[in-house]
């Protein structure tokens, strides 16, 4: 089956159950569905310092992980931040993984806390700041409706309660974050991959002792390329994924994403 049969067949799976409905912010029936707040352990902005983007969801609706999957959309963040101020790459904790009508996504369900690191001008002298972000996503449950907020925290003002609530949430959530492949007990080694005009197969294979531990592969999202979730195995000390092309000159040139060992996720990033 072709890519184009593939997505169409995918967006016909999200016609039925992911019904992208407009909503005032997420409240629906009364009912709010998404409460999203800024935390951080620190009151120092003159110095790098680590916010929390806290995504707390009513019972049964779920929000995104960077990779979707079949369907859904991942959670949308545009910071404001003071003059000279970097926020370093979000850090997502690793997601579960759900089969619902046919489409494969990656969720989290309940409450997540997205972590960042805020990086203050070299001569950093501002111990208070405004650190503000723009959020936009996707709450779904059995239809999905749009959401976001705008939300912010005084970095300096913040009370002595809420930094300690805020360290203790980032370090908990810190250790959800997916693990050096190292820590595996595995060895990756090279790459089979076979590319055809319509498809990439790549085989990853594994030794060491925790090799025969490894249940699965959560990969980052690549725009010309779709997973065949279907016909992911696993298995022998090998994973293999099957990807489906955009266009028949498109080149897999790399892979990202997460080797599984139960819940436990490790990553890994790979050149072909």
């Amino acid at each position: 089956m072709r890519f184009s049969a593939v997505k169409s067949a995918i967006l016909a799976v999200c016609a039925l159950f992911l019904l992208v409905h407009d909503g005032s912010g997420q409240t629906l029936n009364g009912v709010t569905l998404v409460k999203a707040s800024i935390v951080s352990g620190s009151n120092d902005a003159s110095k790098p310092f680590t916010v929390g983007l806290h995504f707390r969801m009513e019972k049964e609706w779920h929000l995104y992980w960077k990779n979707p999957g079949d369907a859904g959309l991942p959670i949308d963040v545009a910071w404001s931040l003071p003059p000279g101020y970097k926020a370093l790459p979000l850090r997502h904790p690793v997601p579960v993984k759900k089969l619902s009508d046919d489409a494969t996504c990656y969720m989290y369900e309940h409450e997540v806390l997205l972590l960042a690191t805020i990086v203050p001008p070299d001569r950093g002298k501002q111990k208070r700041v405004s650190i503000g972000a723009k959020l936009d996503w996707l709450a779904c449950k059995d239809r999905c409706i749009r959401g976001g907020d705008s939300i912010s925290i005084a970095i300096g003002t913040i009370p002595p309660k809420s930094i300690a609530e805020g360290r203790a949430l980032i370090a908990a959530w810190s250790k959800k974050l997916p693990h050096p492949l190292h820590d595996a007990g595995v060895t990756m080694g090279v790459p089979a991959v076979r590319q055809t005009a319509d498809s990439v197969i790549v085989t990853l294979r594994f030794s060491g002792t925790g090799a025969r531990d490894i249940t699965d592969f959560f990969p980052e999202s690549d725009e010309s390329f779709v997973l065949n979730h279907a016909a992911v195995r696993v298995g022998d000390r090998a994973v293999t994924l099957p990807y489906l092309k955009a266009e028949s000159t498109a080149r897999l040139r790399g892979l990202r994403g997460l080797v599984m060992k139960g819940a436990e996720g490790y990553e890994t990033a790979l050149s072909f």
